[in-house]
């Protein structure tokens, strides 16, 4: 898909970006596709009628010359995957962001219910932080479990 492209934000840690337009395209593309192509299998004359292409039956790929004499895997230099805890000056700095969009958006912030409540109240504002740092750190843990139980060396700052 044309709108898919991968960031890194630290190390440990992806974003996928995808336009929801071509998210939405593509999903409907690609069903549409895979149901057409089970149409032309099940049908006879579908593939015809439609204009769809029969799919090729996978063939195997011939080699030329079989391979001999020894071969050797060499091993892969050993990487840490290291993994970043959020701090509260991340979420804060999240929230500050999230607070910006929206101003430039035009909608006013002391009406809107989410931001309007975390604004007029400080307990509040500090129970979606913990909520939020909780959340995220206990994900970073649990990635960084499944990374140690395949035997990859893991460090979590």
């Amino acid at each position: 898909m044309n709108g898919n492209r991968r960031a890194d934000i630290k190390p440990g840690l992806r974003v996928r970006i995808v336009l929801k337009k071509d998210q939405a395209t593509g999903r409907l593309t690609d069903q549409a596709n895979q149901t057409n192509r089970v149409l032309a299998k099940l049908v006879p004359g579908f593939a015809e009628e439609s204009g769809i292409a029969p799919s090729p039956e996978p063939q195997p790929t011939p080699v030329s010359e079989p391979v001999t004499g020894k071969v050797s895997i060499q091993p892969v230099e050993e990487m840490t995957v290291v993994y970043f805890k959020a701090t509260r000056d991340d979420v804060m700095k999240g929230y500050q962001l999230a607070e910006e969009s929206m101003k430039a958006r035009g909608v006013n912030l002391d009406e809107h219910p989410f931001f309007g409540k975390l604004r007029s109240n400080p307990a509040d504002m500090q129970k979606m932080v913990d909520e939020v740092l909780t959340a995220f750190n206990k994900a970073v843990e649990v990635r960084a479990d499944l990374d140690r139980s395949t035997g990859s060396k893991v460090e979590v700052r």
